[in-house]
């Protein structure tokens, strides 16, 4: 049952991707229930993978469903933060290079190979750092804390990329140098 685009799994990654909006106007608006909103794109990203490995209905489509719905809530936090000065501009582009290198391989596997692209511990935990690092921009944290949350998740996120683009490049150089 691979590649039907109308399962549960996925029907869950593409709800992730909606909270994105919730969340921002939540944020905006210094509306406490932006807690429920985080918990509950968190909590649909683990449940995506979760479902489709329990209903084995595992598919590519479905493993590039779901960084794209993770890419949607991210960017659309991140793009409200950096519009509004918590974060730089230079991270923001840092991200968005990120995930376009990682959606292009990912895309290029899918098509080309027998491959179904994986997510990487290290990715899941920069998401979780950035998280963190969310809610302390909405809570006031430290200053000091903060910018380690921060460098933390850019150290995270930046061997996360490297080690996503070694994985990719396996099946990547099996196509492009038969």
């Amino acid at each position: 049952m691979t590649g039907y685009i109308y399962n549960l799994p996925n029907l869950v990654s593409f709800m992730r991707a909606l909270t994105a909006f919730p969340i921002v106007y939540s944020i905006k608006h210094n509306n406490p229930v932006v807690f429920l909103w985080i918990a509950l794109a968190v909590f649909s990203d683990w449940l995506d993978g979760f479902l489709a490995r329990r209903l084995n209905i595992e598919s590519k489509l479905g493993a590039s469903v779901d960084p794209i719905a993770d890419f949607v809530v991210i960017a659309s936090v991140m793009t409200y933060f950096t519009v509004n000065g918590y974060m730089s501009y230079y991270l923001w582009w840092l991200m968005c290079i990120r995930y376009f290198t990682i959606f292009t391989a990912a895309t290029l596997i899918v098509h080309f190979t027998d491959v179904t692209p994986r997510s990487n511990f290290l990715g899941k935990c920069s998401v979780c750092l950035f998280s963190i690092y969310g809610l302390g921009v909405l809570l006031s944290f430290d200053e000091m804390l903060m910018t380690i949350t921060l460098s933390i998740f850019i150290v995270f996120l930046m061997v996360s990329w490297f080690q996503y683009l070694r994985t990719y490049s396996v099946p990547l150089c099996s196509v492009f140098y038969r």
